[in-house]
């Protein structure tokens, strides 16, 4: 899969910094570790897997233990041009910031945005698209948080936090939908950074998209289940946001932002 991102102009060279970011992974559905994980919710935290959210937990821990795949290398075809991206490392993410002229793009781009895929073979059935956004050197920026920002998850209760990410179907803070989109159609841009593993992308772009939120990148947390940087995933947002912030920031210094 492939996330939303956002590329900068530089204006001095003529040249977009298109940022290109993905993930390759095989999907887990292990019954062994689903049962652990709900003797644990169960034992520790009062919560109970049953019929009304058994899609949910199996859905969310499915991708939270994915299989990462190490070592693929990705090839996209963006702007009419073929690009090869760095292999993907230990935690199956692959990263570029792909230096493209402005005038080779200009007949590419669909409001604001530009698409890509990734290029397979014949018998692929599927297919992997992206999109970047173009954001312009002066304009509105907004950082934003998801966790009790723009989705309820009750993060100072642990209990209701874990019963949030795992079992109960997403829910939007209320108003603050109807707000960012009174900011974009002054043509706001929106980067969410928050302390949600990388692996919930999915889910959590789907529900701020139904929720009626703006086009938005996201900036999450990076934790791998077999390894140490699982603890990463408790680790406080005053540790892992600020780095995430300041690379926004420094990409538009002529942006306002909120």
């Amino acid at each position: 899969m492939f996330f939303r991102t956002a590329g900068w102009l530089d204006e001095d060279a003529g040249e977009w910094h298109l940022p290109v970011h993905g993930w390759v992974y095989e999907q887990q559905d292990s019954s062994v570790r689903k049962a652990l994980f709900e003797a644990v919710l169960e034992e520790k935290f009062d919560l109970h897997v049953g019929e009304g959210n058994e899609a949910n937990f199996s859905e969310r821990l499915n991708l939270l233990i994915a299989d990462n795949e190490r070592g693929k290398r990705i090839v996209i075809e963006m702007a009419g041009r073929v690009h090869e991206l760095p292999a993907s490392s230990e935690n199956g993410h692959f990263e570029a910031i792909l230096r493209v002229p402005e005038a080779d793009i200009a007949g590419f781009v669909e409001a604001g945005r530009l698409p890509y895929s990734a290029v397979t073979r014949e018998s692929e059935g599927r297919s992997f698209d992206g999109e970047i956004r173009l954001v312009s050197p002066v304009g509105l920026s907004i950082v934003s948080d998801i966790d009790d920002t723009v989705k309820i998850s009750n993060v100072t209760d642990r209990k209701q936090l874990l019963e949030s990410a795992f079992l109960l179907d997403f829910a939007a803070a209320p108003g603050m939908a109807d707000l960012y989109s009174h900011w974009a159609a002054q043509d706001a841009s929106f980067h969410f950074v928050s302390s949600s593993p990388w692996q919930l992308y999915t889910p959590l772009q789907e529900f701020l998209d139904e929720s009626g939120f703006p086009w938005a990148t996201f900036s999450l947390k990076a934790v791998r289940f077999r390894d140490e940087t699982l603890f990463d995933l408790f680790k406080k947002g005053t540790e892992t946001k600020p780095m995430a912030i300041k690379e926004i920031l420094d990409r538009y210094p002529g942006r306002t932002f909120i």
